[in-house]
């Protein structure tokens, strides 16, 4: 809350209050940001109902960062004598409303205001076994009027102009009648009926007050509510912009980690891939030089390192797996070491068979 000689500006979140009090009056409170406050203003609780709700310490504003958490500002003028009062949750929950404003509005002492207030908030929670909550008030008497004034409806001006013509009327009315009535007994006749009429016209002054007042309460109250409307829609449109881009992030992060399965998919296969051409290179290697090795020892040693390399290629390249195992049989048969010239023709065809293979 800042005030200056202008007004005041009060700015909050969540549901701690501020209140402005005048002749004993509440003529300002801020709206709770909370869920039953909400029920509140869509007409299903009540505000006693909301006070005694379970839910009601579910808050749907805070101290944050959010567009939905930015604090509701309002300005108020004000009046030498009227009272703030800003307070917790603590406070206001533990009473009915018109309970607190007696407590707090009615008293000309302010510092015996709060230390009333705070002895009956204490003696409640004693009362219901010490389960209630922390407290925090604070209360500010204003001494002087703001720059600021409240600027009066239509409504206010008529009715402000009709007992301006009344007060003119009757006026008129009591100097006729004065000049009529010469006799001294009738003279203190009309002093006592214009005393008397006085008295009601300041009476009437007094309620058309009392209802200017109303009227100006209604009008802050309905601007205060066109703009917790028009929050409201700016709030849900947030929302709706923060699901979009929070769907959009979520499909992001999907396409990309399919995209990296595929990739990694891709990079095994081919991985795989070289990884049997070289072994097929190398078992057409080692075919060719056991065709022209002469020598029965250095050929055992390459047919070897043929099977081997087989073996290995038939688990990695499974849909060939027959004729790998085919060739190992067949560098197993006795004309793989043998020096006869059948030997060449036997390795031609394995050497043809295994460049057969896509």
């Amino acid at each position: 809350m800042l005030i200056n000689d202008y007004s005041a500006i009060i700015a909050h979140v969540g549901d701690s209050r501020a209140y402005q009090f005048r002749y004993g009056h509440k003529i300002f409170r801020t709206s709770d940001h909370s869920m039953v406050a909400e029920m509140v203003r869509n007409g299903v609780l009540t505000e006693e109902q909301a006070r005694l709700s379970s839910q009601s310490n579910i808050i749907t504003k805070a101290l944050g960062g959010n567009l939905k958490d930015l604090a509701e500002v309002s300005e108020h003028a004000y009046e030498a004598g009227d009272k703030f009062l800003l307070c917790s949750d603590g406070i206001w929950g533990m009473v009915p409303e018109k309970e607190l404003i007696r407590l707090t509005a009615k008293p000309s002492v302010l510092s015996k205001a709060v230390a009333n207030t705070v002895e009956t908030i204490e003696g409640i929670g004693r009362e219901s076994g010490n389960t209630h909550d922390n407290m925090t008030i604070v209360m500010l008497e204003m001494k002087k009027d703001s720059k600021l004034k409240v600027k009066m409806s239509k409504k206010t001006i008529r009715l402000l102009a009709i007992m301006a013509v009344v007060c003119l009327l009757s006026i008129v009315a009591n100097i006729i009648l004065a000049k009529k009535l010469s006799a001294p007994n009738m003279a203190e006749q009309k002093v006592e009926v214009l005393t008397k009429e006085l008295s009601a016209k300041k009476k009437q002054i007094e309620d058309l007050q009392t209802e200017v007042n109303k009227l100006n309460t209604e009008v802050a109250k309905s601007k205060r509510e066109t703009a917790d409307a028009q929050l409201e829609v700016a709030v849900e449109k947030n929302k709706a912009a923060e699901r979009a881009q929070a769907e959009a992030e979520e499909k992001v992060k999907e396409a990309t980690k399919a995209s990296e399965k595929a990739k990694a998919a891709a990079q095994q296969a081919q991985k795989t891939a070289n990884e049997i051409a070289a072994l097929r290179k190398k078992i057409l290697d080692d075919l060719n030089t056991a065709k022209n090795t002469k020598k029965k020892d250095a050929r055992k040693v390459i047919i070897k390192r043929m099977v081997s390399n087989l073996s290995l290629l038939s688990a990695k390249d499974t849909k060939n797996k027959t004729v790998y195992e085919d060739i190992k049989d067949k560098l197993s048969a006795p004309i793989s070491t043998s020096n006869s010239p059948n030997a060449i023709g036997h390795y031609d065809i394995l050497i043809k068979k295994l460049n057969a293979i896509k």
